[in-house]
């Protein structure tokens, strides 16, 4: 399989079935916003992600153009990453102003996980590998100062599980740990 959301689909009902981690515990109202989420996060960030970090995917400059046309190519490619990486951050602020009309009550009551859940969904664990992709996550700074509370459920994802938390760090996805080395050169490449 490649598609994420075909994966998470495939991982809850092969898996998740009556665990925490599955949909069959959430009421109609947190299913919803699953499915939602789940057809959102890869349709809006992961392209965006493309865009900001390898803008050369999306713009071919021929082998023989013009020298000028090179020079001026290379200044496109860097409005593209820059347009990227602004675009990026919108996206996750529109996510965050979501969660916060959408779940806030629930988190408030102790459920601090993206669908109002005591424990993480596969949907958070998915989120938080997106926030964390390696070159061109949010950055961790970025998202304590304009995301602070999907900076909270991408940490309190990862310390719910010691499976998820090996998993991230033995794949160099361990900046919501705590590891200073990791999240900080992260953020500096910025």
């Amino acid at each position: 399989m490649t598609e994420t959301a075909g994966i998470v689909l495939y991982l809850n009902e092969r898996h998740g079935r009556n665990t925490p981690w599955g949909t069959s515990t959430l009421d109609p109202i947190q299913l919803a916003a699953f499915y939602r989420w789940l057809v959102f996060l890869p349709a809006n960030v992961t392209p965006i992600m493309g865009n900001a970090g390898s803008p050369e995917k999306f713009v071919t400059i021929p082998a023989d153009a013009d020298p000028t046309v090179k020079s001026e190519s290379d200044g496109v490619l860097k409005w593209i990453a820059d347009a990227g990486k602004t675009r990026r951050g919108e996206i996750w602020i529109v996510l965050e102003g979501q969660l916060g009309r959408g779940m806030q009550a629930r988190r408030d009551e102790g459920r601090p996980f993206l669908l109002g859940t005591q424990h993480p969904t596969m949907l958070d664990v998915y989120l938080t590998l997106l926030a964390n992709w390696t070159t061109n996550h949010p950055r961790h700074a970025w998202m304590a100062e304009h995301t602070p509370i999907l900076m909270s459920i991408c940490e309190k994802t990862v310390a719910a599980s010691s499976i998820v938390r090996r998993t991230f760090e033995e794949n160099d996805c361990d900046g919501f740990m705590g590891k200073a080395s990791h999240a900080i050169l992260l953020d500096v490449i910025a």
